[in-house]
């Protein structure tokens, strides 16, 4: 036998190992790791969900720990035991997702917290009953403290006290009262100085109490991080991170279903850098900055999703590209929704609402199909170009429609009703007697409606199911209405 003809035989031996044993490990389900903070231990191995004899068959504590042993594919149980996960929750580095198998991670209406209990003992005396926090650390450095990104884009001294905004500092499992200054701080009240660095907090003993008598309760930890590709998170709120409730870089694939981001000190939800992904059902309210942020090269989808009294604003678009469907964005401070950066947005089927002043929808380009903008001071601003069709902008006090100079040959309105505004195409400002003049001299307008609309027939109905979520209803005329929310859950105080 010839050497090749042996090497030829090897190569034949080899190959057919392979093709015998690699269908038994594709075949090979992908175990399930099951996470229990009340009667698990990371010294268990994650197998089951209930602790056997052996010692180490059982439910692991913290979601980290699952994620470290879990394999490629794997589903990740976390058991909802009313009392929330202390940790931040970081994928990244893991590669255990792919495109037909992703890691799932099933939270089952659980909570991941960024509180943190400050003990005593890291409580720095400054005079009387007043003393201070800055977060440093044993080896000399600082950990996280709560921010904000609008802290510094505002110059902003002290935390927010807008209603709006989620709380930071909690007495005993209370939110405490706060101030702007030291000179100010009440009893059992705080004054966070965001302009030191590092940033510090100062605290005020309640009457007659010592530090070992009270609990304190701050936002040190981070929410839900995912950078890793095809992760699946499922039923998971993130709440008072000190950053960004659910946020991540890079990862392809990242599918978010019946997420609650909010009271967290910045955004409820962030993606940047080249990220794709998808959130199907959420619900983001009482965030430090705004509901959604979308920035660098992203590409995003948002379907039946509510976006609620927000500090900053509700959505903030960058990035490539992004798409609503079927969601709702009302009550949020200033500005709904804003694309930005050359970032290009579709909206279909939704509801924007504003609380009487501020842009509904500030468009650089995109297209709204089936949209209805109501109670703002703008209701629709284009800066590049636009396509609106079948829907409905009203009720707002200074413009319905505003286009730029340089976008009025670019914008395109049909089937839609402008109710009770005027509009503003370049430097051309149309009133509401002069619309029928105006829209048949225009290539850009047709079946144009400029009568006030009943705005019935509910446009969104919530799913009997979803913890969190509603549903839209695609193919409806313009026209919605809120319909009634209190089967929602909310994120508890602690």
């Amino acid at each position: 036998m010839s050497l090749r003809t042996m090497q030829m035989l090897i190569c034949l031996s080899i190959l057919s190992l392979l093709l015998i044993t690699l269908p038994a490990l594709a075949a090979e389900p992908a175990r399930t790791v099951y996470v229990d903070n009340v009667t698990g231990a990371d010294t268990n191995n994650g197998l089951s969900a209930v602790r056997e004899g052996d010692g180490k068959t059982g439910p692991v504590a913290t979601i980290m720990q699952a994620v470290r042993l879990a394999g490629v594919g794997a589903s990740i149980a976390i058991a909802n035991t009313g009392t929330p996960y202390r940790e931040s929750v970081s994928i990244q580095g893991f590669k255990k997702g792919r495109a037909a198998t992703p890691l799932v991670i099933e939270g089952n209406g659980a909570t991941v917290t960024g509180l943190v209990a400050v003990p005593a003992a890291r409580w720095i005396h400054l005079r009387d009953d007043i003393y201070w926090f800055e977060n440093k650390l044993p080896d000399g450095k600082y950990g996280d403290m709560p921010n904000s990104n609008w802290l510094g884009f505002l110059k902003h001294q002290g935390w927010f006290t807008e209603p709006q905004a989620p709380k930071i500092f909690f007495l005993d499992g209370v939110a405490a009262a706060h101030v702007t200054k030291l000179d100010e701080i009440p009893q059992g009240g705080f004054f966070y100085d965001t302009q030191a660095t590092p940033r510090r907090l100062y605290f005020r003993l309640p009457v007659n109490k010592t530090l070992d008598q009270v609990k304190i309760d701050m936002p040190l930890n981070t929410g839900v991080y995912v950078s890793d590709d095809y992760v699946v998170v499922r039923n998971l709120a993130s709440s008072y991170s000190q950053d960004d409730g659910f946020s991540g870089f890079w990862g392809i694939g990242v599918v978010f279903e019946n997420i609650n981001g909010s009271n967290n000190c910045d955004q409820g939800y962030s993606m940047h850098g080249t990220s794709t992904s998808i959130v199907d059902g959420g619900l983001f309210e009482h965030n430090g900055g705004a509901g959604i942020v979308d920035v660098m090269s992203c590409m995003s989808i948002f379907r039946n999703v509510v976006v609620r009294d927000n500090m900053i604003g509700g959505v903030l678009f960058q990035g490539h590209a992004h798409s609503m469907l079927g969601c709702r964005v009302y009550g949020n401070r200033d500005n709904q929704i804003m694309v930005g950066q050359n970032a290009t947005a579709s909206f279909t089927n939704c509801l924007v609402i504003g609380d009487g002043h501020g842009t509904g929808i500030d468009l650089q380009s995109g297209r709204l199909d089936r949209v209805t903008i109501v109670n703002c001071d703008t209701g629709l601003r284009v800066w590049r170009n636009a396509s609106v069709t079948s829907s409905i902008i009203s009720n707002c006090a200074q413009e319905a429609l505003w286009v730029a100079k340089d976008a009025k040959n670019s914008v395109n309105v049909s089937k839609s009703l402008l109710g009770l505004g005027a509009a503003l195409f370049g430097e051309t400002r149309v009133t509401k007697e002069q619309w029928a003049e105006f829209v048949a001299s225009s290539k850009q307008l047709s079946d144009i409606a400029i009568d006030p609309p009943a705005l019935d027939g509910p446009l969104f109905l919530l799913p009997k199911d979803s913890p969190y979520r509603t549903f839209g209803q695609n193919g409806m005329p313009p026209g919605a209405q809120l319909v009634d929310e209190t089967p929602w859950q909310a994120i508890s105080t602690p």
